[in-house]
C-alpha cells in the first residue's frame, strides 16, 4: 500500500511540475529574457520555437493569474494583444455595447522635390477672418473596394496619448463609410490587419497567417523609431554608433515578416528609420495624423487682438524628457509676462513647479479643444517627435505655432509658424507671429480625417489586388 501511495505522489509531483513549467515558460520573465537575447537568437526562436510558443502563450493567456478578472470572452479579444496594451474595460466591441458608447469611441502627401516635405490638408484660414467659420471640407465616401478590416489597438477613453486620439477618429471615419472594422480578433471574412509598430502579439497572428496559406495581410503603422522616441537619440547625430534599439529591430522583424504596406506617420520618421539601416517592406506611404473635426475646428474661436496679452497654450499627455519641459521652465524664468500670459494642460514631471505658467492636469478631448480656441498662438517644445497629434489639434483649432525644429512639426506646421533651435530664440519668434499673426494663420493647413482615412484606404485596397 505505501508503495503505491508514493507512486502516486510522484505522479503528483510530475504533473505539478509539468504545469508550473509550462506556466513558467510563458511568463512575462520568460518574454523579457527572449527579448534580452542577442539579435540572432531571437529571429531563430521566432522562426524556429513558433508553435511551442503560441500553444504555452495561450496557456498563460487563459490560465495566468494576471487576467484572473476577465471573462472569457475578453481574453479572446485581448489575445492578440501585447503585455503594454491589456484590456481595458469601458470600450464596446463590434456588435456589443450601447449605441451611445459606440459612436463616441469607436468611434498622401508629396515632396515638392526641393528637399521640403508638403503635407496634403485643407487651409484653415483662406480669405476669412480670424474667428470667422471655417466651412466644412467635403467628406469622402470612397471605400476603395474595402469592405472590412481588423484594428489590434486596445481604444482608451481620452485623455491618452496621440496615436490613441488618431486612431480613434480614423475608425469612426471608416465606420461612417460603412466599413466593417473588428477590433483585436481575427474573424472569418477579413483578410486586411493593422497594426501599430509592436504593440500586438505575433505569435498568434503567424498562426492565423500560416492557417490561411499566408493570404492574411498586414498594414504596419509605423513612427518612431524608438531609437528616438524612447532613448533620446538622434540618428543624425548617431547613427554611426553600433547601438540600436531592441524594440526597433522587433518592429522590422514583424514588418519584414508579414506586412505588405507600410504607412509612416511622417516623412522625418521615415528618414529616421532609413538613416538607421531599416527597410520597410511591400507598400509605402506616408500619412499625417488627423484629428477628429467634429470636436477640434477653429469655428468661433476667440478673435485675436494686440490690445491685450497674447495667449500661448502647450498640451501633452506625456511627461517624458522630450516633451520640451526644460524649454517651459526656461519661459517660466525668462518670457515677458506683461506681453504674454501661458498656459499648459497636460501632464507634468514630478516635482516640476511654475511661476508664471498656469497649468491643468490632462482633459478630454471635448474640454481641450475649446482651451485650444480661446488661446492665439500653440508652442511645440517637443524635439524627436514623429508627428505630434497635441499639434495637429492645435493648427486644427485656427493656432500659429512656434516649433522645435529638427522633427517632424515643420512637415505639419508648414508655413503655419516659425521655428527655432535654441529657448532663447523663442521670445523673437512669438514677437514675430503676433506681428504677422493674420499671415500666419491664413497658411495653416491640416490632413483632415477624411484625407487620412483615404490614404489609408488606398494602401488597403492596393494589398488585396
Amino acid at each position: 500500500m505505501g508503495a503505491i501511495i508514493t507512486k502516486r505522489r510522484k505522479r503528483l509531483l510530475v504533473l505539478v511540475g509539468a504545469i508550473f513549467g509550462l506556466y513558467y515558460y510563458t511568463s512575462e520573465n520568460f518574454e523579457r529574457r527572449n527579448a534580452a537575447a542577442p539579435v540572432h537568437q531571437q529571429h531563430h526562436r521566432r522562426r524556429g520555437e513558433n508553435h511551442h510558443q503560441l500553444r504555452g502563450g495561450n496557456f498563460a493567456h487563459f490560465f495566468g493569474r494576471s487576467n484572473s478578472n476577465l471573462s472569457f470572452r475578453e481574453k479572446q479579444l485581448t489575445h492578440l494583444l501585447g503585455v503594454e496594451n491589456e484590456w481595458q474595460p469601458g470600450f464596446s466591441f463590434v456588435g456589443t455595447g450601447n449605441a451611445e458608447e459606440r459612436g463616441r469611441f469607436l468611434n498622401m502627401s508629396k515632396d515638392d522635390g526641393d528637399g521640403t516635405y508638403d503635407g496634403i490638408g485643407i487651409g484653415l484660414g483662406g480669405e476669412t477672418n480670424a474667428g470667422a467659420h471655417n466651412p466644412a471640407h467635403e467628406n469622402s465616401d470612397k471605400t476603395f473596394g474595402v469592405k472590412s478590416i481588423g484594428v489590434f489597438h486596445v481604444f482608451r477613453k481620452p485623455p491618452w496619448g496621440g496615436g490613441n486620439q488618431f486612431l480613434m477618429a480614423l475608425v469612426k471615419e471608416f465606420r461612417r463609410r460603412k466599413i466593417k472594422v473588428v477590433e483585436n480578433a481575427i474573424v472569418p471574412g477579413v483578410k486586411i490587419y493593422m497594426a501599430n509598430a509592436v504593440t500586438f502579439k505575433v505569435d498568434p497572428f503567424r498562426e492565423a497567417f500560416l492557417k490561411s496559406g499566408k493570404k492574411l495581410k498586414l498594414v504596419h503603422r509605423l513612427d518612431g523609431p524608438y531609437y528616438s522616441a524612447r532613448y533620446n537619440k538622434d540618428p543624425r547625430k548617431e547613427a554611426n554608433l553600433p547601438y540600436r534599439a531592441r524594440e526597433d529591430d522587433r518592429v522590422y522583424w514583424i514588418n519584414n515578416e508579414f506586412a505588405c504596406a507600410s504607412i509612416f506617420q511622417s516623412k522625418w520618421s521615415y528618414d529616421m528609420n532609413k538613416m538607421l539601416g531599416y527597410d520597410p517592406k511591400g507598400y509605402l506611404q506616408i500619412v499625417n495624423n488627423a484629428v477628429d473635426d467634429t470636436i477640434f475646428h477653429n469655428r468661433g474661436r476667440q478673435p485675436f487682438s494686440r490690445l491685450r496679452k497674447t495667449k500661448i497654450m502647450a498640451s501633452s499627455w506625456s511627461s517624458g524628457e522630450r516633451k520640451g519641459f526644460k524649454t517651459f521652465k526656461w519661459l517660466d524664468d525668462n518670457l515677458d509676462f506683461t506681453k504674454y500670459e501661458f498656459f499648459f494642460s497636460g501632464n507634468v514631471p514630478d516635482g516640476m513647479v511654475f511661476k508664471n505658467i498656469k497649468t491643468l492636469p490632462p482633459v478630454t478631448s471635448e474640454k481641450l479643444a475649446p482651451m485650444l480656441r480661446e488661446h492665439d498662438i500653440f508652442l511645440a517644445a517637443s524635439y524627436l517627435e514623429p508627428c505630434s497629434n497635441a499639434l495637429v489639434e492645435a493648427l486644427a483649432s485656427g493656432m500659429p505655432t512656434v516649433y522645435q525644429s529638427g522633427s517632424g512639426h515643420a512637415e505639419l506646421v508648414k508655413a503655419g509658424g516659425r521655428s527655432y533651435r535654441r529657448p532663447e530664440e523663442i521670445p523673437a519668434m512669438l514677437d514675430e507671429v503676433v506681428l504677422r499673426f493674420e499671415e500666419y494663420q491664413n497658411n495653416i493647413r491640416v490632413t483632415t480625417v477624411s484625407e487620412a482615412a483615404d490614404g489609408y484606404l488606398q494602401v488597403y485596397a492596393a494589398c488585396l489586388s
